[in-house]
C-alpha cells in the first residue's frame, strides 16, 4: 500500500491532545520528516497522550504525529506491520509481534545504572515481560 504520510492529518507532539478520539494508525515524524515510530491505538488521543514518544526522540518538541484512521482491529495491526516493513522506523526494534515488548523492554532498561544487572530473569521481573522475551532481545 503506497501511502504518503506527510499528507495525512497531523499534529505536533506538544500538541497531541488534539488527535482525535477514533482508532487508527499513528506515525512519529521527526523534524527532518522521517519517520521514528509506527504504532497503533483504540483511542489515538488517548494512546499519544500516555504515549513516553519523547524519551528517545531528539527533539521532541518539534516532532508530529500523522494518523490514519482504521476502525478494524485486525486491519490496524496487519497495515501497522506493512508499514512497519515498508518504512524501517528506527523506534520500531523489529517486525514481529513482540515489537512492543521490544520497546518497553529497552525503555525501562535505559533507567538501570548497572548495565550487569540485567540477568534474563532478574530483568524480566523487574520490566514485568517473561523471560523469554527477555532473551530474545539480549
Amino acid at each position: 500500500m503506497d501511502i504518503d504520510v506527510l499528507n495525512l492529518p497531523m499534529v505536533s507532539i506538544p500538541n497531541r491532545n488534539q488527535l482525535p478520539e477514533l482508532s487508527g494508525i499513528y506515525f512519529i515524524i521527526n523534524e527532518v520528516n522521517s519517520i521514528e515510530y509506527i504504532g497503533v491505538a483504540q483511542n489515538l488521543c488517548v494512546r499519544l497522550r500516555n504515549h513516553e514518544c519523547g524519551l528517545e526522540l531528539d527533539t521532541p518538541k518539534l516532532c508530529r504525529v500523522a494518523y490514519m484512521l482504521v476502525s478494524e482491529r485486525s486491519e490496524r495491526f496487519k497495515l501497522e506491520k506493512l508499514f512497519i516493513k515498508q518504512f524501517s522506523p528506527r523506534l520500531n526494534i523489529n517486525h514481529t509481534s513482540n515489537s512492543r515488548t521490544s520497546v518497553r523492554f529497552r525503555k525501562r532498561l535505559r533507567h538501570f545504572d548497572d548495565p550487569d544487572l540485567v540477568l534474563t530473569k532478574e530483568a524480566a521481573e523487574i520490566i514485568g515481560v517473561s523471560a523469554h522475551a527477555v532473551r530474545k532481545l539480549i
